[in-house]
């Protein structure tokens, strides 16, 4: 987790002389794990101000690119001036991505 918000925080301060809203992909390794991500950076964040930074996930067998469309938080951030991180889960046997937060299920128990 830590390693995520240091890149978020490192692709703003690259990102800070962007004047639009832009989104910014990439990956990190966590846990011997390859995570990519979105990050979204609205037109008015400045890399000289605090800002929040939302994690918006997505669910079970869906992506972070699925997620950024249908939980659609950009036009807040526009607003709200907060960065949102659109990170990917890991993926099962069956190919669906989700997080590990339990056990992971089961292949063909759907």
């Amino acid at each position: 987790m830590k390693k995520l918000l240091y890149t978020a925080a490192l692709m703003c301060t690259l990102s800070a002389a962007a004047q639009a809203q832009t989104t910014v992909t990439g990956s990190i390794v966590s846990g011997g794990i390859t995570r990519d991500y979105r990050l979204y950076i609205p037109a008015s964040y400045s890399a000289s101000k605090p800002v929040p930074l939302l994690f918006n996930l997505h669910g079970y067998g869906s992506s972070n690119l699925e997620q950024e469309f249908y939980g659609d938080f950009r036009p807040i951030a526009d607003t709200a001036n907060l960065l949102i991180v659109h990170p990917n889960g890991t993926t099962d046997a069956n190919g669906s991505r989700f997080w590990n937060t339990f056990v992971a299920p089961v292949p063909g128990s759907r």
